[in-house]
């Protein structure tokens, strides 16, 4: 859901998986279709559709639901979890991955932007492709509650990668950052100030 490109729906129809991926981008959607022809796969389905309107053109449900940086655009994001779980079969699992409150208030603070944790982060200018409303990972962790959920894995995004005072090493020293992020994603006080939280669902 909101897959956009299709990076990782490509990646898991390449491994044989059969794939729906909506998004609410008709232009998004010709890329990843471009990119499934040039990789000759037929087990890729593609919807354009917003998440909130994948009711009415869906009625199958699947054994994962993936749903990746898209509830930081939403006016409602507990509405489209439900929606998450209304799509998940009866032993189904979801990956949600999302804008996490406590890495942008504390990106904010690095920065020194104190001000704008004040005025409680909201931007005077919109700037395109900004996420605009971080979740607070504890309110998603009581939606799990709620619908009785259970969170296999929680994982930091960008646990560190985003506060490094030499931003010169993202390029240079990828290959130890991606290591160093993998070892501590896991592990607190690291996971919960990731940039963005991915959290592995089942019923």
């Amino acid at each position: 859901m909101g897959g956009g490109q299709g990076q990782i729906a490509l990646q898991l129809a390449e491994m044989g998986f059969d794939v729906t991926l909506s998004d609410i981008s008709a232009d998004m959607l010709a890329m990843a279709q471009e990119s499934a022809h040039e990789r000759s796969l037929t087990n890729l389905t593609l919807i354009h559709s917003a998440l909130q309107d994948l009711p009415n053109q869906l009625n199958q449900k699947y054994d994962l639901v993936l749903c990746h940086a898209v509830f930081e655009w939403l006016e409602n994001p507990k509405q489209a979890f439900e929606l998450l779980i209304q799509f998940c079969t009866a032993k189904g699992g979801i990956s949600l991955m999302f804008y996490n409150q406590a890495g942008q208030v504390l990106s904010n603070l690095v920065y020194g932007n104190f001000d704008y944790i004040r005025s409680g982060m909201k931007a005077k200018k919109v700037v395109k492709l900004n996420p605009q409303s971080a979740l607070n990972s504890e309110e998603v962790y009581s939606w799990c509650d709620e619908f009785n959920l259970n969170i296999l894995v929680k994982s930091g995004v960008r646990c560190f990668h985003d506060y490094m005072r030499d931003i010169s090493k993202w390029d240079s020293d990828f290959d130890n950052i991606l290591q160093m992020e993998l070892q501590y994603c896991q592990q607190e006080p690291y996971a919960s100030i990731g940039r963005y939280m991915h959290l592995l669902i089942t019923k």
